[in-house]
């Protein structure tokens, strides 16, 4: 058995996963480890939100015929303007996505048609 088996068989104490979490989550060091993986998870989201929002109906090959309609290219927040939809290629654009989808903030007057 491994090491810290025995010491647990030992001292009655059971040293599993949330034990050490519990471990990590319990002092000032809580908020640190917090907010550091919640960084992280923004930029991997916010990377990954960016490469699919890049790549949706911009290469030559795209053969789903959702991406010769309209609605892939003009958008409307109104109903009667239209814009056309440029992807942004800056990361910083996806990071403050996820950092307001992870508030649940949102914007209620823009939403997806």
């Amino acid at each position: 058995l491994p090491r810290r088996h025995t010491i647990a068989t030992y001292s009655m104490c059971d040293l599993s996963t949330s034990f050490a979490f519990k471990g990590l989550m319990h002092g000032w060091s809580a908020i640190p480890i917090i907010s550091l993986a919640w960084a992280m998870l923004l930029l991997v989201a916010g990377f990954w939100f960016r490469a699919s929002e890049n790549t949706a109906c911009q290469f030559a090959t795209t053969v789903d015929p959702i991406c010769r309609e309209e609605n892939a290219r003009l958008w409307s927040l109104d109903g009667v303007t239209q814009f056309e939809k440029v992807n942004d290629l800056y990361m910083q654009n996806a990071v403050w996505a996820m950092f307001i989808t992870s508030l649940t903030v949102g914007y209620g007057d823009i939403r997806a048609t």
